[in-house]
C-alpha cells in the first residue's frame, strides 16, 4: 500500500492525476481488508488539493462511516472535512 501511494504522489506531482488515482485506487485495495485508511486520506487529501472539493469532501464522509476507525483517525478526518468544508463556502 505504502508503495501504490507514493507512486500516487509521484504521479501527482507529475500532473498525471489519473494516474495518481489510479494508484490510490489500487493502494486503498490492499489496506481496506486490514481496516486502514491511509491510502484513501491521501486520496482525499489529493483531490482537495486539485481542487475537486466535492469529491474529496465525500470521500471524507465515507471514511467517517467506517466502523474500524480509531478515535484518533475519527478526529484527524473530521478536522479535514470540517477545513475543506469552510473552503467550500
Amino acid at each position: 500500500m505504502i508503495v501504490c501511494v507514493n507512486l500516487a504522489i509521484i504521479f501527482g506531482q507529475k500532473g498525471q492525476a489519473s494516474d495518481a488515482l489510479a494508484w490510490y485506487d489500487r493502494g486503498i485495495g490492499y489496506e481496506r481488508m486490514h481496516g486502514r485508511f491511509f491510502a484513501a486520506e491521501r486520496k482525499a487529501a489529493f483531490m482537495a488539493e486539485c481542487g475537486w472539493l466535492a469529491e474529496s469532501l465525500s470521500m471524507y464522509e465515507k471514511l467517517l462511516s467506517e466502523p474500524s476507525l480509531t478515535d484518533e483517525d475519527s478526529e484527524r478526518i473530521r478536522n479535514n472535512f470540517s477545513i475543506l468544508k469552510q473552503r467550500t463556502v
